[in-house]
């Protein structure tokens, strides 16, 4: 399973708690699985994005097998929205497996 950490940024005319739903539906319909999904609450952007300065911020942490969803059609149905502002989607990288290192004890002779 690949893990993705996706933010979005939406209109700030919208209700806020409709908007969280409406995401996660988004997020499922897509093939996600939504793991952690936060609020970040109506922050001021950093620069006008159409016509808008401020956006209510939404981040996620889903996850997908290879064969349900892609990172490319989420983008593609975020930009069909008409309420999003902005998306971002990060892949998560997964940790390097490390072997386990074998100790070895040196062996004392007794005389």
């Amino acid at each position: 399973m690949q893990s993705y950490d996706v933010v979005m940024v939406v209109r700030p005319d919208t209700d806020e708690k409709q908007d969280e739903v409406k995401l996660k539906e988004l997020l499922a319909k897509s093939g996600f699985a939504v793991g952690d999904f936060s609020s970040w609450g109506k922050r001021k952007l950093a620069y006008p994005i159409k016509k808008q300065t401020e956006g209510f911020y939404f981040a996620a942490v889903i996850s997908a097998d290879t064969k349900s969803g892609s990172p490319r059609d989420l983008l593609s149905r975020f930009k069909l929205d008409e309420t999003m502002l902005r998306s971002l989607i990060v892949k998560k990288e997964k940790p390097p497996v490390r072997k386990p290192v074998m100790v070895v004890k040196p062996v004392v002779e007794v005389k």
